[in-house]
């Protein structure tokens, strides 16, 4: 052994009780026996014996011949550093029962059991019994712990043939702790096996103060508990969580609680779960588990004070947690939550008094009753940087409170100039409350510094957004000395159910889909200011499904109108009738799919070769994109291809009253055919007979209570000018114009003898008048 006394000034903060320190320079393949104050270093094949109350430093040191603790012992860690265990010999060695095994310091330790040990704890055992000390970790730094085959990462080692193992209690308060078993647990017994007699393993209690802890066991063993079990009596005493995040999980077993068992006797103390832990995720817990809060037992009712996530997974969540995608959190805890880079989150029913902090893009479904509420300098909800997009949505409901000199929702205090993203709201109902100083929606604080956020939308939403001390209520904090405060547009979708603001800091751009309606805002929004103080509602946006009935009494205002159609093929290049309670103007896509009329006259068939008593044509005007179809008028249609749902949408207009009476009255020289919109069902009967357009597209008369026509269509009822109803049914056609007509036949410039000479309206003449004429049911040119 060399030996070198040295004044190591970089280490006086972490070795105590000795100003001059024994700087042990490890090599070769001694073996070693250090004391008290020694600093490791270098590299060794030997094994390393600490002496009784010893406390030593390992700076930069590789020992590949493992640790072994006399006594209670105390290992400062600085640098990196590596431990191997011999074979059937742990990483680390504890000493014997009644003595502790500390392990402080900043620095990081790699340690790795040989065949049959732990990481850190007790070796291979195959006869007689060994009793051994408590485990402590401590500091910040970073300790990983694997175990030899069939060995725990932290705990017992492998145990055989009726041997007798003990451990004390494992305590962890601080440092990143990941402790991995060869096909054993994490923390907790390696595998036990008996032979004619049982074998024996107990460990004392496994406490988690603190620090971040992966435990992570494989094949039917436990992330935290018992391994593999054959006749032998194993024991583990409680599991207590108190704080630090901790992540307990297997790839074919439990999370935390037994392994694989047969023919034994295996025991679990009580699994204990303070709201003082920060996150406790466990991919099964097997025990039953108690929770508290404080000094009180909630286990009656945890979801007041706990998060639970829902899934296939376990998931508790009190203080600190970081949500990934697809967590759904429900319960209470006063610390914060963070939704990581691009993730999806659902709050349902959940208080977070820690407020959440989103570390990129981040999505919010809102279900149930919600409450976040952020500590001083805090924002209620934290969006991310520049570039990336916080959207909240769902029918729930939010109260979002910042903390003093934060935004509700939006940036948190800022010591220097910062860039957060876009925030858009586009369901539930919210209500924003900025601190001191800060935006209700918006900016933080500006003291001294820029700040500044994207764009804030607002659609489908209901919104309550109220600054403080002169913080908008969306917009901007207060600013003090050179501090600035900007964000990008304000805009405010058609769909919003109500914004209320206190104030709001920018110009708004109004939206209709992806049109600016800034300039006719008034026109689909309520808009009111008062000292400041904005209340905006959409307007009302109606749409009308074809088949639903329509019972309007009173004309007014809206936003849109749409009314949706569906046509199937069968209906294709066949004539349909169109009543719509809206002025609509057709458009060019409408041409693509649709060929529309309106009726211009109705008249005895122009066709010579038929009876003219027995046809009627009813004359149609083809129109062109940019006529409009006038609400409650009767117009006729064709389409030129099938449709779903396809849209009739006109914006600003007025929602007319129902008007199921008579739009056009025509005649003929014998009968008055009035045309009746429907805006709901109607049935054709003996007593109450009407012309109605069938599935090919041509007018038929229903008279027997089977023809019912739907909303948003036109019937046509008869009335004979002599009295009483025709004798039979009239074949009554659509004429557009494009149809083989051949009935105008005759040119004449006098009357002719005998016969009674009529326009088209019906009207008996005296003589004929230029143009065409019906004489004798026939049309005559002149």
């Amino acid at each position: 052994m060399k030996k070198k006394i040295l004044f190591i000034f970089a280490l006086l903060c972490t070795v105590v009780q000795a100003a001059w320190a024994d700087n042990v320079e490890l090599s070769g393949s001694y073996n070693y026996t250090v004391n008290d104050g020694d600093v490791l270093t270098g590299e060794t094949n030997g094994t390393v014996t600490i002496a009784a109350g010893a406390k030593i430093t390992l700076y930069d040191a590789t020992i590949n011949g493992g640790i072994v603790c006399a006594g209670t012992a105390e290992i400062t860690l600085f640098g990196f550093n590596s431990v191997t265990g011999r074979e059937n010999k742990a990483g680390i060695q504890v000493g014997g029962k009644g003595t502790t095994l500390i392990i402080n310091g900043d620095g990081s330790l790699t340690t790795t059991g040989g065949s049959g040990g732990a990481g850190i704890g007790t070796g291979h055992a195959s006869e007689g019994s060994a009793e051994f000390g408590n485990i402590t970790i401590n500091g910040g730094g970073s300790l990983t712990a694997t175990g030899g085959e069939r060995a725990a990462g932290i705990g017992t080692g492998e145990t055989l043939n009726g041997s007798s193992v003990s451990l004390g209690d494992i305590t962890i308060n601080g440092g990143w702790v990941t402790a991995t078993g060869r096909d054993v647990a994490g923390i907790g017994t390696g595998n036990a096996t008996g032979n004619t007699e049982k074998s024996k393993v107990s460990i004392g209690n496994i406490t988690i103060n603190g620090g971040t802890v992966t435990a992570t066991g494989s094949n039917t063993t436990a992330g935290i508990g018992t391994s593999y079990t054959v006749y032998s009596d194993v024991s583990i005493g409680n599991i207590t969580i108190n704080g630090g995040t901790v992540t307990a999980k297997s790839y074919e077993g439990v999370g935390i609680g037994t392994g694989f068992t047969e023919h034994s006797d295996v025991s679990i103390g009580d699994v204990t779960i303070f709201t003082s832990a920060d996150m406790l995720y466990a991919s099964s817990i097997t025990v039953d588990v108690i929770y508290m809060n404080g000094e009180d037992n909630v286990t009656g009712n945890p979801t007041d004070y706990f998060i639970f996530t829902l899934g296939d997974s376990y998931c508790v969540i009190s203080g600190n947690y970081t949500a990934v995608d697809g967590d759904v959190l429900t319960g209470s805890t006063n610390g914060t939550v963070t939704i990581a880079d691009g993730d999806k989150i659902t709050l349902n029913g959940v208080t977070i008094n820690g407020g959440i902090v989103c570390e990129g893009d981040a999505e919010i479904t809102l279900t149930g009753t919600n409450s976040v509420t952020a500590p001083d300098n805090k924002a209620g909800i934290q969006v991310g940087g520049e570039g990336t997009t916080l959207t909240i949505k769902g029918d729930g409901s939010l109260a979002a409170t910042g903390g003093e000199g934060a935004a509700g929702i939006g940036l948190s205090s800022a010591v220097s100039d910062c860039t957060g993203g876009h925030i858009v709201i586009e369901g539930g109902t919210i209500t924003a409350t900025g601190g001191q100083f800060g935006a209700g929606i918006g900016t933080c604080y500006a003291n001294n510094v820029n700040v500044a956020l994207g764009d804030i939308t607002f659609k489908g939403c209901t919104v309550t957004a109220t600054g403080s001390n002169g913080g908008a209520g969306i917009g901007t904090g207060a600013t003090y000395l050179s501090g600035t405060g900007t964000i990008g547009a304000v805009k405010v979708y058609v769909g919003v159910d109500m914004l209320y603001a206190s104030s709001i800091s920018k110009d708004i751009t109004y939206m209709n889909d992806e049109h600016d309606v800034t300039a006719m805002a008034s026109d689909f929004f309520d808009i009111t200011v008062d000292d400041g103080h904005y209340v905006i509602v959409t307007k009302q946006a109606v749409i009308l499904a074809d088949g639903t009935a329509f019972d309007g009494i009173y004309d007014h205002l809206v936003c849109s109108i749409t009314y949706r159609k569906t046509l199937g093929e069968e209906r294709v290049g066949k004539y349909q009738t169109w009543f719509v309670p809206f002025d609509y103007t057709i458009t060019s896509g409408d041409e693509d799919a649709f060929t529309f009329y309106k009726i211009n006259m109705i008249a005895n068939s122009p066709d010579p070769s038929q009876n003219a008593t027995d046809d009627i044509w009813v004359f149609l005007k083809k129109l062109e994109a940019g006529d409009v179809l006038h609400g409650n008028m009767p117009y006729v249609y064709k389409p030129k291809q099938a449709v779903t749902d396809y849209a009739f949408t006109t914006l600003n207009t007025t929602l007319k009253a129902k008007a199921n009476d008579a739009r056009i009255t025509m005649m003929t020289a014998e009968e008055t055919y009035t045309v009746f919109g429907t805006y709901e069902d109607i049935t054709a009967t003996a007593l109450d007979p009407f012309y109605y357009v069938n599935i090919n597209g041509d007018l038929s008369l229903g008279n027997n209570g089977s023809v019912t026509v739907g909303p948003y269509r036109w019937i046509m009822r008869v009335e004979n000018k002599f009295g009483g109803s025709p004798a039979y049914v009239k074949d009554v056609r659509f004429f557009d114009g494009e149809e083989d007509v051949t009935g105008i036949q005759t040119l004449s410039n006098s009357p002719l003898k005998g016969e009674d000479i009529y326009n088209l309206a019906g009207q008996k003449l005296n003589t004929m008048q230029k143009g065409i004429n019906i004489v004798n049911g026939k049309k005559i040119l002149k």
